[in-house]
């Protein structure tokens, strides 16, 4: 696992979580329509909201989330949810990467942009099938 061999030096942990970031993001602007990129963006957004919500600043908490996020992102692979699957990534990079505060700002400062650049697609309820 990449995590692994980075996790005794946190400044090559950051800076591979910022490649990592920069390359998901890459590849999905390339890839997905817009309506995609919004729908990972609301997943993402609302993962991340959730991770800072319940955890805080609690490392435990953190750790389980983390590890709750990972379960998501294997069945996303299993099930081949390309949504999924990208926006599970960017929530465990943006967890990994506040985890190692002012050394991960910056990549979760491109989470952010990503983030602002994909508004979530307002649905009117009325709209909604029932």
């Amino acid at each position: 696992m990449i995590f692994g061999f980075f996790a005794n030096n946190p400044s090559k942990q950051a800076r591979q979580l910022g490649k990592d970031v920069a390359n998901v993001v890459g590849m999905a602007e390339q890839t997905y329509r817009p309506e995609l990129l919004g729908e990972i963006a609301r997943i993402s957004r609302d993962g991340i909201a959730q991770i800072v919500t319940l955890c805080g600043d609690n490392e435990h908490y953190r750790a389980r989330e983390l590890d709750r996020y990972k379960s998501l992102h294997r069945d996303a692979r299993r099930q081949n949810s390309q949504v999924g699957l990208t926006a599970y990534t960017l929530i465990i990079i943006n967890t990994r990467a506040t985890a190692l505060g002012e050394l991960g700002a910056p990549v979760c400062a491109l989470i952010e942009e990503f983030l602002q650049r994909w508004p979530a697609q307002v649905t009117d309820a009325s709209t909604l099938a029932g």
